[in-house]
């Protein structure tokens, strides 16, 4: 009997925590990496599949912050559903004390407290240097992709670029400022036109 109800707190507690997880993955996700990454995609600096791929490395950075949440949310929606159809009145009227009918809370809170430490330890900042890569391959291999017309570009570290336009690889008044630890402009460089390149091997 014992085990039976175990299983049934512990079934109405996981169900709870797994939609309650899902639901804060998905909103984590399109607050950071829908809104950052998803206008590269947008502007064409940046491919579908890797975009696939950067939303895939997000999931264990969002999930860092997902997981307490979600159990959190959880937990208490499942309590609160148990109590409101007096299910956890009529376990303690079948002579099961408080702390048997919260073993399976402890249990879920255990192995969640073990998951966030090996996520937060390995797969969260695996998952960023990940992905930190997968940008940088994606800006060398398409470095003037990352170059919008009529803005001002500070992705490049230590530098800050505008276009007035572009006609194929040839860019229109291009002006170019170097910066120095201070961010403060140390050379300027204005072109009616001119060819962006780089070296591979730097």
């Amino acid at each position: 009997m014992l085990s039976l109800l175990h299983r049934h707190i512990l079934k109405e507690i996981l169900v709870a925590t797994g939609l309650a997880m899902g639901l804060f993955i998905f909103v984590l996700l399109v607050g950071n990496a829908l809104r950052d990454v998803a206008e590269l995609v947008v502007a064409g600096k940046l491919e579908f599949w890797a975009f696939i791929k950067v939303l895939g490395l997000f999931i264990p950075y969002v999930a860092s912050f997902a997981l307490p949440l979600g159990m959190l949310t959880g937990i208490l929606i499942a309590l609160g559903r148990l109590s409101s159809q007096r299910e956890i009145t009529a376990m303690k009227s079948a002579g099961l004390s408080l702390y048997q009918i919260a073993a399976p809370v402890f249990l879920i809170a255990f192995v969640g407290m073990a998951a966030a430490v090996v996520i937060n330890l390995h797969y969260a900042p695996q998952s960023r240097v990940e992905r930190k890569a997968l940008m940088a391959e994606a800006l060398t291999d398409n470095p003037v992709g990352f170059i919008e017309e009529r803005r001002f570009i500070y992705e490049f570290p230590g530098y800050v670029i505008y276009m007035g336009g572009r006609e194929g690889s040839v860019m229109k008044d291009f002006w170019i400022w170097e910066l120095d630890e201070q961010r403060r402009a140390k050379l300027f460089l204005r072109a009616a036109e001119g060819i962006l390149d780089y070296d591979r091997g730097q």
